[in-house]
C-alpha cells in the first residue's frame, strides 16, 4: 500500500466537530479555523497530503506574501467575473499547529468585512473552500492562494463556519451578540430591528434589558441598550394609540373619513413628521385634517 493510500484509509479519523476545528469570537463568527488536518485531505477534485514538507512550503510562501484574502465563491480567481463580485470578504493569516498525528494548517487572526460577518451570522454563507497550488507528483500543497466563503465546498468533512447553521447560540453568546448589535449600529431603530430579526421581539427585549440593567457594563453600553428599549416602547405605544393592536382604540372608517381616536393630534404630527402623504387600506391619503384629539384622514375611497 502506498503512502497516500495508507493516509486515505486513516482519513476517517478526521473530527468534524466544529467546536474543535473552529474558534469563535464573541458574536459567534470564526476568529480561527482549521483548513487542513494532518495527513490526507480528500476533496471532490482529488486529495492532497499535508505533512511537515507541505507545511514548510506553504508557510515559506506565506512569509513572502503576508495576509491572505477571503473572497466569495472563488470569484477572485475568475478573470471574467465583474469587479464587484471579486470584492473581499475578509483577510487572514496562516499558522501551523501541532496535533498528535502531525501538523495542521489553520486560518488565524481573521478579520471579516461587515458584509461577511452578517452573512455568517445569518447563515447565508456557511462553508469555506481554500484555493491552492499543488505539486501534481507528490500531491503536496505548494502555496495557499486565498480562501472562499461557499455553500458547496469541495473539501470533504469541512466544518461549518456560519453561526446560525453550525449551532444554537448559548445564553452567554446571545448576550455577547446583543452587545455587538447594540454598539455596532448608531441608529437605535436599526439596532432594535437587527436584534428582533435574530432572536424575536421577546428575546431581543430580554437581552437589551439585561445589558441596560447590568452595573458591570460600561455607561455607554447601558445607555445604548436603554435607548434601544425606549425605541421599542415608543413603537409599541404608537401602535396602541393608532389602534393597530385592536380593541377600543381601533380606527373607525365612515364614508371617506378615517378616525384614530387614541392618538392626539400632536402625537400624530410628530409621528408623521416629514411625511406629506399617507396610505390606508382604503387608498392614498391627502393632507391630514385635525379635529380635537382625533387624527382624521379625509380620502377618496379606492374601491369606487
Amino acid at each position: 500500500m502506498s503512502t497516500i493510500e495508507r493516509l486515505t484509509a486513516s482519513a476517517g479519523r478526521f473530527d468534524t466537530n466544529d467546536e474543535t476545528t473552529v474558534e469563535r469570537a464573541g458574536d459567534g463568527t470564526p476568529s480561527a479555523f482549521r483548513l487542513w488536518h494532518s495527513g490526507y485531505n480528500d476533496t471532490d477534485k482529488g486529495g492532497h497530503v499535508f505533512d511537515d514538507e507541505a507545511a514548510a512550503s506553504v508557510m515559506a510562501d506565506f512569509a513572502k506574501r503576508g495576509r491572505l484574502v477571503f473572497d466569495w465563491d472563488h470569484r477572485q480567481l475568475d478573470e471574467d467575473a465583474p469587479i464587484a463580485e471579486r470584492r473581499a470578504a475578509g483577510t487572514f493569516a496562516l499558522e501551523v499547529r501541532r496535533a498528535a498525528d502531525g501538523p495542521e494548517l489553520w486560518a488565524v487572526s481573521i478579520s471579516w468585512t461587515r458584509e461577511a460577518r452578517d452573512a455568517l451570522i445569518s447563515g447565508t454563507w456557511n462553508y469555506y473552500s481554500p484555493a491552492y497550488e499543488l505539486n501534481a507528483e507528490t500531491r503536496r500543497p505548494i502555496r495557499m492562494i486565498n480562501c472562499a466563503l461557499v455553500n458547496l465546498p469541495a473539501t470533504h468533512n469541512a466544518p461549518r463556519l456560519s453561526v446560525a447553521a453550525s449551532r444554537v447560540a448559548k445564553p452567554s453568546e446571545r448576550r455577547a451578540d446583543a452587545w455587538m448589535t447594540v454598539m455596532r449600529y448608531p441608529d437605535v431603530a436599526t439596532a432594535w430591528t437587527k436584534l428582533c430579526k435574530q432572536y424575536g421581539e421577546a428575546q431581543a427585549r430580554t437581552l437589551a434589558r439585561a445589558l441596560a440593567e447590568d452595573p458591570r457594563e460600561a455607561y455607554e453600553v447601558r445607555a445604548r441598550a436603554e435607548a434601544v428599549l425606549a425605541r421599542d416602547a415608543q413603537r409599541r405605544d404608537i401602535s396602541a394609540r393608532m389602534g393597530l393592536s385592536g380593541g377600543h382604540g381601533a380606527p373607525r372608517h365612515e364614508g371617506n373619513v378615517s378616525t384614530f381616536p387614541m392618538m392626539t393630534a400632536d402625537e400624530a404630527r410628530r409621528h408623521l413628521a416629514g411625511r406629506t402623504t399617507a396610505t390606508t387600506k382604503r387608498g392614498p391619503v391627502p393632507p391630514e385634517v385635525w379635529e380635537g384629539n382625533a387624527r382624521v384622514f379625509s380620502h377618496t375611497n379606492s374601491n369606487r
